[in-house]
């Protein structure tokens, strides 16, 4: 998913909603592709947040690729834009990640 910078008179004119950012780095929102298109109600959110044809096969592609290849006692190999907090206002999401399984926590119903 490619992102587009906020211009300035934009940002200011108008409240951007949080669902059009894709990631922050450096405290600066990243807006995706095409918010502006959605802002000036052109086009819709979904019309511009989901991933192409040929993305989603690569993502496909690369993780069954890396789950054979990774040791699956030791590692998940996950997909669906998990985040990626590097400090404060720096936060990216992914495509695909690996998390060794014993930094895994997890918070919430464990019922489930």
């Amino acid at each position: 998913m490619e992102s587009e910078a906020a211009t300035p008179e934009l940002a200011a004119s108008q409240q951007i909603p949080s669902y059009l950012i894709y990631k922050t780095l450096n405290g600066c929102s990243l807006y995706r592709k095409g918010y502006k298109e959605v802002v000036a109600k052109r086009k819709t959110p979904g019309e511009i947040m989901g991933c192409s044809d040929l993305q989603a096969i690569i993502v496909s592609a690369l993780h069954g690729y890396l789950y054979n290849q990774i040791n699956r006692k030791v590692y998940w190999v996950v997909t669906n834009e998990p985040s990626l907090h590097l400090q404060l206002g720096g936060n990216l999401s992914n495509d695909i990640a690996s998390y060794a399984k014993e930094d895994v926590t997890v918070k919430g119903n464990s019922s489930t």
